[in-house]
């Protein structure tokens, strides 16, 4: 299993009511009969994890992980930047790895050498490196439905299937009583073909106004247990001018093409 660092990604504008001004009992009794909308939940995640003012002055992100796998003990860096630039910086046993996005392409480079994603494995790894979630999540999601309340670790959440404009649809878990995910589940497209994966939240901190989790424990296909733990997240630094730059590398299969 290729470990890339990709936390959970969670990530995921506002109600056409603004969430400023709708009551809980507003949202309790919105569509749906008992259950809110989607968008509502999600209007309300972005408030409670931060607002808009916290979010809108975050121009890039600097998070460092460790990922404690069946493979050993990882550390990576993940570097992000708006609008969607992503690059992810791993020291595997077997080698370094480095995986990235500019905004159209997707590519991997490292010990297993140069690749570019294609098809559902880039779609899903574009809506990772969309910057600006949860905060602009209509830009990357054509719709947000609030299924069912469920339970996740004993703790009552919204069930909430995130549809994207391209790509497969998502599921957040939203617990009811902090508006905060609690866990996410997705299926992806790897090298080995489609897995399902289930990412529980823990250990919300507040950075720089936000709160994010500090604390993934990851399920793949049911069965392997990752978890990651981030050591520290910072804002609006200097990169450098090419950290987002295709590796020659993948360059050259680009031009192959």
């Amino acid at each position: 299993m290729r470990i890339n660092g990709s936390t959970a990604a969670f990530f995921l504008r506002y109600a056409m009511v603004p969430v400023a001004c709708m009551s809980w009992t507003a949202l309790i009794a919105a569509a749906d009969g008992n259950l809110p909308s989607g968008a509502a939940i999600m209007d309300k995640y972005v408030q409670r994890s931060g607002g808009e003012d916290a979010y809108k002055r975050i121009k890039n992100r600097v998070r460092k992980t460790e990922v404690d796998s069946p493979n050993g003990v990882t550390k990576v860096t993940i570097f992000e930047a708006e609008p969607n630039q992503r690059y992810v910086e791993s020291e595997l046993p077997r080698g370094p790895a480095r995986t990235g996005s500019n905004g159209e392409v997707v590519w991997r480079d490292g010990y297993m050498g140069a690749r570019v994603a294609t098809g559902e494995e880039r779609d899903g790894r574009l809506l990772e490196a969309f910057f600006h979630m949860p905060w602009k999540w209509r830009d990357a999601y054509a719709q947000a439905e609030c299924t069912e309340i469920t339970e996740i670790k004993t703790t009552r959440c919204y069930k909430v299937v995130l549809t994207p404009k391209r790509g497969k649809p998502r599921t957040l878990y939203i617990a009811l009583d902090t508006m905060l995910p609690l866990a996410t589940e997705r299926t992806v497209m790897g090298p080995m073909g489609k897995i399902t994966v289930r990412l529980y939240i823990e250990d919300y901190q507040d950075v720089d106004g936000i709160l994010y989790p500090h604390k993934i424990v990851q399920i793949v296909a049911g069965q392997m247990d990752i978890t990651i733990v981030t050591e520290s997240i910072e804002h609006n630094v200097e990169m450098p001018a090419d950290r987002f730059v295709i590796p020659p590398a993948v360059a050259a299969l680009l031009e192959e093409k």
